[in-house]
């Protein structure tokens, strides 16, 4: 009778420490500080560097500005930098847009639709599912938000020297400012 206690609790102590580990692993993929990457074993060696190489994804900080109460604020966030430069733009600026929805500077959620570059990587086309900003507001207040679009568009550092604001896939329309030339991201605007 007591060698069966003895077995029974050992086996319950066992499985208790196996779905502990378990938890704590899938815990730490679910908060990404523990990448998993299955490599099939019969894959050769050169094999698996070409792969590993193709879908390595590195995590990077960076800094998205935006101005609040006049003044140019930062915050840092960690991204995976992908190896496309198109859908690292679009999550760096769809991060951008809750960031700067959440400060309440903006007063819609606002999305990407898409991102497209042109052939030399150095214009971006950004599509939003609507304008970035009400039409009411002045020109300083709509230069704040382009400024802090582009200045996190520039220090992320991917060599993006100018951007094309659109809506639905059409050029962005506003009363104050022309859309239908690309803004440059090296230079500050009005602010």
């Amino acid at each position: 009778m007591r060698k069966d206690f003895v077995k029974k609790l050992i086996l319950y102590i066992s499985l208790s420490l196996l779905c502990f580990s378990i938890g704590i692993g899938l815990f730490l993929v679910r908060r990404n500080w523990m990448l998993i990457y299955w490599v099939p074993t019969y894959a050769r060696s050169d094999d698996i560097s070409g792969i590993l190489n193709k879908k390595i994804a590195l995590k990077k900080n960076i800094n998205l500005f935006f101005y609040k109460d006049n003044s140019l604020k930062k915050e840092e966030t960690s991204f995976v930098w992908l190896s496309s430069k198109a859908e690292i733009l679009k999550l760096i600026i769809g991060n951008w847009l809750t960031l700067v929805y959440e400060e309440r500077i903006l007063e819609k959620r606002i999305r990407v639709e898409s991102v497209a570059l042109s052939s030399s990587e150095q214009e971006a086309y950004i599509s939003f599912d609507q304008s970035l900003f009400l039409q009411e507001w002045p020109i300083h207040k709509k230069a704040q938000v382009l400024d802090g679009l582009c200045k996190t568009v520039d220090e992320a550092g991917l060599n993006i020297q100018n951007i094309m604001f659109l809506v639905d896939h059409e050029p962005l329309e506003d009363d104050h400012l022309d859309f239908s030339q690309p803004f440059s991201c090296n230079k500050k605007m009005f602010v």
